[in-house]
């Protein structure tokens, strides 16, 4: 092998515990820990959300449409996958539906814990 390859596929291999950092690793929505299944039947999934002051969600995804209604004012930076972070402020009953799929990882940017409740439309 020349020494041209031989550095390139050293190179290589040195780069790819660093390509694998890079990825965020994704979780279901019932895998997420701040994701607390409060009720499920066969027409909706109900998750209470609480974010700690200054903690994040891990990269989540929500498979189906939802509704989430916000308990009490809520401060947070919404980062969805392949999109810039957006801060988003809610005032507390804030209701909305969402019908963005893609993975999703929420920071509460208040000191104070942002609670929300998701109504997850089963599908």
């Amino acid at each position: 092998m020349s020494s041209f390859a031989t550095t390139r596929t050293l190179f290589f291999f040195l780069l790819i515990p660093f390509l694998t950092a890079q990825t965020a690793t994704e979780v279901e929505i019932t895998a997420e820990p701040s994701h607390h299944l409060a009720l499920e039947n066969e027409y909706v999934r109900v998750f209470k959300v609480e974010v700690p002051a200054h903690a994040a969600t891990l990269m989540h995804r929500h498979r189906h449409d939802y509704v989430y209604v916000t308990l009490g004012d809520a401060h947070l930076s919404n980062e969805v996958e392949g999109k810039p972070p957006v801060e988003v402020k809610l005032a507390d009953a804030i209701r909305d539906l969402c019908r963005e799929i893609c993975p999703r990882r929420q920071e509460s940017v208040r000191p104070a814990v942002s609670q929300c409740d998701d109504r997850v439309v089963a599908g």
